[in-house]
């Protein structure tokens, strides 16, 4: 688990993201995460869901593809998921 080691601004105010910070959390086989933090009202809405990973990660290989099957089909929205993806 990552966690930060270092206060952010001194003075036993601990550690925070601001809106502005640039996040990442990676790995060699999935590849990495890359955000800009946002506050609610300025980030898009989530429509990458939990379906939309599992298929997407089936059409990379990286899981069992018979894991990934729901009902045949991919949901609504991943094909554009994946095709947004770096």
């Amino acid at each position: 688990m990552f966690a930060p080691t270092k206060e952010r601004e001194g003075g036993g105010g601990g550690f925070t993201h601001k809106p502005g910070d640039v996040v990442a959390i990676g790995s060699a086989k999935l590849g990495t995460l890359v955000n800009r933090v946002r506050t609610s009202d300025q980030a898009p809405p989530w429509q990458f869901g939990v379906r939309a990973l599992i298929a997407s990660l089936a059409a990379r290989g990286l899981i069992a593809a018979s894991t990934a099957a729901m009902e045949g089909h991919p949901p609504q929205g991943v094909a554009a998921a994946v095709r947004s993806a770096p």
